[in-house]
């Protein structure tokens, strides 16, 4: 729930803030952005995650990594703040 209190905005629980009567505005540190991510080189990372941070996003990012990252690859997910899970993927369903 958003409260207004004395013209000062409140975050709710969901991320938005509304100060009195103008439509509410995202708070994209309270939120994360999670995804399966193996098997791909710095490349893939930087334009998915460059994206991401790009847009002003300053949430989570949780990423679902192979165990043979790449050590490049790595220092660029730890320079930008993603926590990486690290995933086994499976050779036959």
């Amino acid at each position: 729930e958003n409260i207004v209190s004395s013209g000062v905005a409140r975050t709710s629980s969901s991320g938005l803030t509304n100060a009195g009567s103008s439509p509410p505005k995202w708070d994209s540190a309270k939120c994360a952005v999670i995804a399966l991510a193996a098997g791909y080189g710095k490349d893939v990372y930087q334009r998915f995650v460059g994206s991401l941070r790009a847009t002003g996003y300053n949430g989570h990012i949780i990423l679902g990594v192979a165990p043979d990252l790449s050590s490049d690859a790595r220092e660029y997910l730890v320079s930008n703040n993603v926590t990486m899970k690290v995933v086994k993927l499976a050779e036959k369903c």
